[in-house]
């Protein structure tokens, strides 16, 4: 039933626009597919209606929870790859400076800087890459929490109205 999350591009190591759209997506999707309604009159339907749906609430909360510890683990992933990547690059850069004649041979320091980042590129495009990736993930986490908040909500609401429909059914409606 559960399915298996698409790869970011921290897991891979691979940078792609279209994988963090996909992993975006199909976070959307999930979290739309996480449905659970009120009835306007429970006791039309009944207590155990109201246990299903409960059931259903419950379910659903599970759900997202399951795509929000994969969110959270796939985002410290990223986090983790993008700090060991500025570390190197800063630790790359300096040597560049210290060693490297073209870069050495540089007017002042800007004009190094950017010798510097020219033979960095690729670096720091990766890093620049992790944090779109960054970007994406924290904007799905934040749906998924929200997501999360209205499934507790209406996981209590079911739960109000279930007690309700049984002290109803109590007194003999």
């Amino acid at each position: 039933m559960t399915e298996k999350l698409p790869e970011t591009p921290c897991s891979r190591n691979v940078l792609s626009e279209t994988t963090d759209l996909e992993y975006a997506e199909y976070v959307f999707t999930e979290l739309e597919k996480l449905q659970v309604s009120l009835d306007s009159d429970p006791m039309f339907f009944g207590p155990a209606r109201l246990n299903e749906k409960i059931f259903q609430s419950t379910a659903a909360l599970s759900q997202c929870e399951r795509i929000f510890a994969d969110a959270i683990r796939k985002q410290h992933e990223c986090r983790r790859k993008e700090t060991q990547l500025s570390a190197a690059l800063k630790l790359e850069k300096d040597n560049l400076f210290a060693t490297d004649p073209e870069v050495r041979a540089g007017r002042n320091v800007s004009d190094r800087e950017a010798l510097a980042n020219t033979k960095l590129m690729d670096m720091i495009k990766e890093i620049q890459g992790l944090e779109l990736t960054l970007q994406s993930l924290e904007m799905a986490i934040t749906l998924i929490v929200a997501k999360r908040r209205d499934l507790l909500g209406i996981r209590s609401a079911l739960k109000q109205q279930h007690q309700l429909c049984q002290e109803e059914l109590g007194i003999g409606r």
